[in-house]
């Protein structure tokens, strides 16, 4: 880690804030507070995503994804089974985006599947 803080930035910007950068001096590090597994993430992995050096880890699975010591149960989609976005982040984004959480349930492989279908549909009608 070169203490850039994009990690920090990104969880912020999110609107979660579940990470900072904690101690001081040679100490100073990110972390969730007290080194706990932080209660406000939801697992989206923006922190990690965005780290230009490759050092948070995590893993995912279709079974769940752990990052900061906190586990998730991972969503699949009810078209194509895949297991895509954690229920944290469906209810996070439906609550803060004012959508619908079954929006975030449809991976984004069958969205553009549909859509395709919606506008194919549309030009035929023609």
């Amino acid at each position: 880690c070169v203490l850039c803080g994009l990690c920090t930035r990104v969880c912020d910007e999110i609107g979660v804030s579940a990470i900072s950068t904690i101690d001081r001096g040679a100490g100073k590090e990110v972390a969730p507070p007290f080194h706990e597994a932080p209660p406000d993430c939801i697992g989206c992995l923006a922190c990690a995503e965005i780290c230009p050096t490759d050092c948070i880890p995590y893993e995912t699975s279709d079974l769940g994804r752990t990052i900061w010591g906190k586990t998730f149960e991972m969503v699949r989609c009810p078209h194509c089974g895949r297991a895509h976005i954690t229920r944290e982040q469906a209810v996070f984004y439906a609550g803060r985006g004012g959508v619908p959480e079954s929006y975030f349930l449809t991976c984004d492989a069958c969205k553009r599947k549909q859509m395709a279908k919606t506008f194919t549909t549309l030009s035929l009608a023609r």
